[in-house]
């Protein structure tokens, strides 16, 4: 599929005048101020331009269940999974340690 056709070029970018995406976030709808609409398929879409994404997906990522087991209730179950996930964490559940 084409995502730039010629009828539509990069400068008439801001001509979109409503954007709807689907609940499952697989397809993006665009209506232009003529009425034109333009469907995208976004997994596909981000498939071929991955560079696209703000938050590109991380080409390795850690596995969510340590090699050794572990207690899962234990702080180094805890720092394993956190280090996975890339998450900063805290034993501090006050809503003063939340807010800040």
């Amino acid at each position: 599929p084409a995502y730039l056709t010629p009828g539509l070029t990069e400068g008439h970018a801001t001509s979109f005048c409503l954007v709807q995406v689907s609940a499952d976030l697989s397809t993006a709808v665009a209506v232009t101020q003529s009425h034109t609409a333009v469907a995208i398929d976004l997994n596909h879409y981000f498939r071929t331009y991955p560079d696209h994404l703000l938050c590109p997906v991380p080409q390795s990522s850690l596995p969510l269940q340590p090699k050794i087991s572990r207690d899962q209730d234990s702080m180094s179950s805890s720092s394993c999974s956190l280090a996975a996930l890339g998450s900063p964490f805290s034993d501090d559940r006050s809503w003063e340690a939340r807010l800040s």
